[in-house]
């Protein structure tokens, strides 16, 4: 009874920022997201051999999937693209990938990333796959968190632009209060992985699961959506 009561009550938290994201909305009906139908059905097959395999991934460590959002404010204004800076030293990034393959997933709206010494999977259309053979996830702000915890696997963040992004942007929660670990500086993320305990950070995500996913089947998602489209009067 207590875990379906937290559900309702996210429920009722997610349909308030939908009614003020669409005012006109007649109603909504939470049902998951069709694009996580497919999550998770690939983990063993041969497609995500081949996919480590050309990555040049080493099977002896583990895989950090670093995928942060945009953030229009960094247009520049010669080119009107949006642009990233990962702001890793060298001796950051090494530490880093002496510990983890580290792949970087750009976001669709960012058009160059600058300072980038990890593997580019931006161009890489199949997110799923991305997520599948990764066993870690360093993001900031973005929703990827909530695809990624559906594998129940960790979820970092990194918001060492809070305040910035929080102003300029604007948050539906504080990232702080999701109950992942985070760093609020690069050096703060390095440390923090050099010594990560992945079980205890999959407990974590699997508290923020029951938090944020209360519709665990993947295949509800479409059916619905489908019969509202089909019966839409």
């Amino acid at each position: 009874m207590q875990n379906l009561t937290y559900s309702l009550r996210q429920e009722n938290m997610i349909k308030k920022i939908f009614k003020h994201i669409f005012p006109s909305s007649r109603s909504t009906q939470i049902t998951g997201l069709p694009r996580n139908e497919g999550l998770g059905k690939d983990v063993n097959s041969g497609k995500l051999v081949k996919l480590r395999h050309s990555l040049g991934l080493d099977y002896g460590k583990p895989t950090l999937l670093l995928a942060p959002t945009f953030r229009e404010y960094q247009q520049d204004d010669s080119t009107g693209e949006t642009k990233l800076t990962l702001d890793f030293s060298h001796q950051q990034a090494e530490r880093l990938l002496n510990k983890f393959n580290v792949l970087y997933r750009g976001h669709y709206f960012v058009g160059q990333t600058q300072n980038n010494p990890f593997v580019d999977v931006s161009k890489f259309s199949n997110l799923n796959q991305l997520m599948e053979i990764s066993d870690l996830l360093v993001t900031d702000y973005s929703s990827i968190m909530f695809d990624f915890s559906l594998l129940h696997k960790p979820v970092m963040l990194l918001i060492e632009d809070l305040d910035e992004y929080s102003a300029k942007r604007g948050l539906y929660i504080d990232p702080r209060e999701l109950g992942l670990s985070f760093a609020m500086s690069v050096q703060e993320l390095v440390d923090l992985l050099q010594n990560v305990d992945l079980t205890s950070e999959s407990a974590k995500v699997e508290a923020f699961v029951q938090r944020f996913n209360p519709i665990t089947d993947l295949g509800y998602a479409s059916r619905v959506i489908m019969k509202k489209v089909l019966n839409f009067q």
